[in-house]
């Protein structure tokens, strides 16, 4: 019988690094490739989500890392105060970015500055509807 050595055998075959295993997927009795992370035959494997946008995501509405810089640069600007409570005479933390057009109704102005307000979470209900008061 011949001497492992590492992944080498005496005579030089290699030795698989990982033991080939069956399929995740329940009553399914097929060998997945050792290689294969997800755990599936090739049959049950999931289709890959990477670096798509998931329905109803917050980056599939647009809220990208660009409109993530524009809020941070909205925050800073309005020193991170909500502009009603502000004009209001009360200090309370924006934690909205809201933007004043619309951006179904004016799209191009969906990343610009002068077109978002910081605003707290109250006031923004409320410029919305969503609650009275």
């Amino acid at each position: 019988m011949p001497a492992i050595l590492g992944n080498k055998t005496e005579q030089g075959a290699h030795m698989p690094n990982h033991p080939r295993r069956p399929c995740r997927q329940l009553y399914c009795s097929a060998i997945r490739e050792p290689t294969d992370t997800s755990g599936y035959c090739p049959k049950h494997k999931p289709p890959s989500t990477w670096g798509k946008e998931k329905p109803g995501s917050k980056r599939s509405e647009g809220y990208d890392s660009r409109h993530q810089l524009i809020r941070k640069a909205a925050f800073q600007r309005d020193n991170g105060l909500c502009q009603v409570c502000l004009r209001e005479g009360r200090y309370e933390p924006a934690t909205v970015a809201h933007h004043i057009k619309a951006v179904t109704e004016h799209p191009e102005l969906r990343y610009s500055l002068d077109n978002i307000a910081s605003l707290c979470r109250l006031c923004h209900e409320k410029l919305h509807g969503r609650r009275k008061g």
